[in-house]
């Protein structure tokens, strides 16, 4: 199952039908988020399910060459005060990012919370 792990709901926008995530880049990051274009993730904040979502779009750029909107947008903060958080995650001007998009499908029902935390990849059967 694909995951995707929130410490703040910034702007909210956990809840929007269409929300977008800033992060720093790296070469995993990369590929993993690449080959994962158009599947299913379950967006998890502060270590709760929060709801189902899918990965519309992956995009890689300098943070200074995202559009003020979008990073306004992002964080729910006027441009100096995002770049301020973005700062204090370690990001500068200069560095790479990654801009996942993603469409919200729906809440998490309490039911799925419970059946999520089994790792099914990993159960093993047991013959008698």
């Amino acid at each position: 199952m694909n995951r995707i792990r929130f410490t703040h709901n910034w702007n909210n926008k956990l809840n929007n039908n269409i929300f977008t995530t800033i992060r720093t880049w790296n070469a995993d990051k990369d590929h993993y988020y690449s080959s994962k274009v158009d599947k299913p993730f379950l967006s998890i904040l502060n270590g709760k399910e929060h709801s189902w979502c899918e990965l519309l779009y992956m995009e890689v750029d300098k943070l200074k060459n995202i559009p003020r909107a979008l990073i306004c947008a992002d964080v729910g903060k006027a441009y100096d005060e995002s770049m301020k958080v973005f700062k204090k995650f370690g990001c500068g001007a200069d560095t790479t990012v990654i801009v996942l998009t993603f469409k919200r499908m729906r809440s998490v029902t309490e039911s799925e919370g419970l059946a999520s935390k089994i790792d099914f990849d990993n159960i093993k059967t047991v013959t008698l």
